[in-house]
């Protein structure tokens, strides 16, 4: 198959589930990574979430004390900006942290997405990973996540060197925080 037409089917995909769940409400998933997030993130720190889809978890987060910009592939509602995880639209080391709830499963090039999401951090900064566990990789989630090496894999493959802070796995879900090396040096 070409090469567009792969990304193509991989855009209709991404979109066709978005569509199906704009108005889906993940308090029950934002707000136990909310919890685990305070313990190590101070309030009023700059924070991108990537993939949250509507307002609701970006409110949630801001409403917990930090100044949030949220971006999604398919933004389905105002304040959201487009843009994908494997090409964010922030300058390098904006953000104190970044927050994915079942979103980095989603990424077409995972690799190309660790190192996306390391360049717009500061060293030190903390990231927050909610992924489903042991799913198999389909055509809208590409990738399989069994333990927190698996979350990790990607941001080490970036050179972040991840330092892992705590993982909570329940209810079929993987939460990984780790904060990235603080001597971190992105190149782009």
């Amino acid at each position: 198959m070409l090469p567009h037409l792969i990304a193509d089917c991989y855009v209709v995909t991404q979109l066709r589930h978005t569509a199906s769940k704009r108005g889906k409400d993940p308090t029950f998933r934002v707000a136990p990574a909310i919890e685990l997030l305070k313990k190590h993130l101070p309030e009023g720190r700059r924070v991108v979430d990537i993939g949250p889809r509507n307002r609701i978890e970006p409110d949630l987060l801001e409403a917990a004390g930090w100044r949030v910009e949220a971006v999604d592939l398919w933004p389905m509602a105002p304040g959201i900006r487009r843009g994908a995880m494997e090409r964010l639209p922030y300058p390098n080391c904006s953000f104190d942290a970044a927050v994915l709830i079942h979103s980095l499963e989603h990424a077409r090039d995972l690799e190309q997405a660790g190192r996306e999401i390391t360049r717009v951090l500061r060293p030190g900064a903390s990231v927050l990973v909610e992924v489903p566990v042991g799913a198999e990789p389909n055509a809208h989630d590409r990738h399989r996540f069994d333990v927190k090496e698996d979350v990790l894999r990607p941001f080490a493959l970036a050179g972040a060197r991840p330092e892992h802070l705590q993982t909570d796995r329940r209810g079929g879900a993987l939460r990984v925080l780790f904060r990235l090396d603080r001597r971190l040096r992105v190149t782009v």
